[in-house]
């Protein structure tokens, strides 16, 4: 199986070895788009070249395909529900769904990655809806296939992400924030065990960055410099204790402008946590959050985590599933596949041993 992602302007394509001891990747390959979503029209022939060079280039085996879709081709909301008497708890939610739909109901593709009985009501549920038109889904099945591929499976790309969370750190049992840094969008979620309490997709990513050192520092057109600044500066600056060590010793001169550069940007992001915290407390009367986790292009940028942990008040942890535990260079590494977590989650779905 060959898993595409299509919910970010650098869209993706993973599949995975048949080795037991991780979930190894066998073939990735990545393209930037010349607009900012999949979604849009100007991204045709970009796409055409994409799965054409995915299906038909021989790095990846066969021609079976999981997809995940742009996300502004997909409506994503919470239904409360009560099943009448007599009445299955998929269908009452499925009636309860149809109210919200900003399409008719026989024309929608529904999937529900969260289902639970709802808090202190034991005769009602709580369940995360995520709908798309029909038409917008066959629109991209048909241009894998014509490309030689076969799509078999459509999936939410939180599921995914959840997927390859849990199999890295197993199953927890208290909240957490999940977050995943694409190159123009990053999805945030709040976690329980059973639940996805809280969902956003928004337009952020780390072009913000990118944009701005390029910019202001005069790195020419290509995002290479830019990354190396993010990955060897970063918001190192921000780290101070009271003797004025700053953590980078004689780079200072230039962390101090890169941290000046991307901290108000990072700061849009810090505001977009508070307000998925916001929404959870009003929902959840208790809420015990036990961290952070960031996956995508988090694990590119030098002391994310720690800014992070100080900004948003809890644990932060950078994620990437492909560098070693016992890596020396330790936050200062890239690895340049830590973006391709999200859609590595879609290809382990097709892994029974996963």
């Amino acid at each position: 199986m060959i898993a595409i992602d299509l919910s970010d302007q650098v869209v993706r394509a993973a599949q995975l070895s048949s080795s037991r001891s991780s979930p190894a990747l066998a073939a990735v390959h990545e393209h930037r788009l010349p607009c900012t979503s999949a979604n849009d029209g100007e991204a045709g022939d970009a796409l055409k070249s994409f799965f054409g060079h995915v299906i038909g280039g021989g790095q990846f085996k066969g021609r079976r395909i999981a997809l995940h879709l742009p996300p502004e081709t997909t409506v994503v909301f919470p239904v409360h529900f009560e099943p009448a008497r007599n009445e299955s708890v998929e269908a009452a939610m499925l009636r309860e769904a149809a109210k919200s739909l900003p399409f008719p109901s026989d024309e929608a593709l529904l999937d529900y990655p969260s289902l639970h009985k709802s808090i202190g009501d034991d005769r009602a549920y709580d369940a995360l809806i995520v709908a798309a038109r029909r038409s917008e889904v066959m629109r991209f099945v048909s241009l894998a296939e014509e490309s030689g591929g076969k799509v078999e499976l459509v999936e939410f790309p939180l599921a995914s992400l959840l997927r390859m969370h849990r199999h890295l750190h197993g199953e927890t049992r208290g909240m957490f924030l999940l977050c995943s840094i694409g190159y123009s969008r990053t999805l945030i979620a709040a976690v329980n065990p059973d639940s996805v309490i809280a969902y956003r997709n928004i337009d952020w990513g780390v072009s913000k960055l990118i944009h701005s050192l390029k910019e202001n520092l005069g790195l020419g057109e290509e995002d290479t410099a830019a990354l190396y600044m993010m990955r060897d500066y970063g918001l190192a600056y921000h780290q101070s204790d009271e003797s004025g060590d700053n953590g980078v010793g004689a780079d200072a001169d230039m962390a101090r402008p890169v941290y000046q550069l991307i901290g108000p940007l990072v700061d849009q992001l810090v505001h977009e946590f508070f307000g998925v915290m916001g929404f959870v407390r009003s929902a959840v009367s208790k809420v015990e959050l036990e961290g952070l986790h960031i996956y995508g292009y988090g694990s590119s940028i030098r002391a994310l985590d720690t800014y992070l942990s100080t900004e948003v008040n809890t644990t932060a942890h950078s994620e990437d599933p492909y560098v070693r535990p016992d890596d020396s260079a330790g936050n200062n590494t890239i690895s340049s596949r830590a973006p391709f977590a999200q859609v590595a989650g879609l290809a382990m779905r097709t892994i029974s041993w996963l």
